[in-house]
């Protein structure tokens, strides 16, 4: 049973690769499916927008620097790859300053600066 799991686990990591979803080469925990699809049930919109659609769960602190982390609700948030008010996509913006490569370390501070300026309440994480 254990080598199936690890095989379907490996199957997954390569998925996962070939669209870019794990550099560094962490892999993702087999947990974090289950953790992703429960902590959107909860925090269903885009902290950025209010979006509901096109929702991603980004890591606050990156996944791949701190893989401890990958599973804590407190280090997760919802951002849409949709975006509005003229944001084409609120993950790669304010989640990855416009670039996939990059983690924003003040994805919180700037998503509430953001807020403030189109008129909405600050988001407490």
């Amino acid at each position: 049973m254990e080598i199936v799991s690890k095989a379907i686990v490996e199957v997954v990591y390569a998925k996962d690769l070939i669209v870019g979803k794990t550099i560094k080469g962490k892999k993702r925990s087999c947990l974090w499916r289950k953790i992703r699809k429960e902590y959107l049930v909860g925090h269903g919109f885009c902290v950025s927008c209010g979006s509901t659609s096109s929702l991603e769960v980004h890591h606050i602190k990156s996944f791949h620097d701190f893989p401890e982390f990958e599973l804590v609700p407190s280090n997760l948030m919802t951002l849409c790859s949709k975006g509005r008010y003229g944001i084409r996509d609120c993950h790669l913006l304010f989640g990855h300053n416009g670039d996939w490569m990059r983690i924003n370390e003040k994805v919180m501070g700037d998503i509430n600066e953001w807020r403030r300026r189109i008129g909405k309440e600050s988001v407490r994480f």
